[in-house]
């Protein structure tokens, strides 16, 4: 573990609005719990997890292991998370491919994906396949 990194994020940063009952906490007053420094030290929590899961945990989703290893193609039918970084937090669409498109090398680099806004094309780095079980 290297001292430097981000300290990781637990149920305590949510329950309590920081990481541990005995700390101190910089961003939130003692005020009313629903008071406007409350609301603005969610605010800024909440941007705060929301910039660490687009650069912590989204990666993991969408394996960049070509010349590695072989990876699960997508299917028709398959049900997506599409990636969006400019929409707002949490407002990622998810969606179902309709079609795929091959390329010379049999290899899926592209599909069509159906959203409740209509049906787009996009590659298959910007989408994360949802597992059957998680929906």
């Amino acid at each position: 573990v290297d001292p430097r990194d981000p300290e990781p994020l637990t149920p305590n940063h949510f329950l309590l609005v920081q990481s541990s009952p005995n700390t101190e906490d910089d961003v939130i007053e003692d005020e009313k719990l629903y008071s406007r420094k409350h609301w603005e030290a969610m605010q800024v929590m909440t941007t705060h997890f929301w910039r660490r899961w687009l650069q912590e945990y989204l990666p993991t989703l969408t394996d960049r292991q070509k010349w590695l290893f072989d990876k699960k193609n997508l299917a028709v039918d398959d049900t997506v998370l599409v990636v969006a970084p400019n929409s707002p937090r949490g407002h990622w669409p998810i969606g179902r491919v309709t079609r795929i498109i091959s390329s010379p090398d049999g290899i899926f680099r592209s599909v069509f994906v159906m959203t409740s806004t209509g049906e787009y094309h996009r590659p298959v780095s910007k989408l994360c396949l949802l597992e059957s079980e998680c929906i």
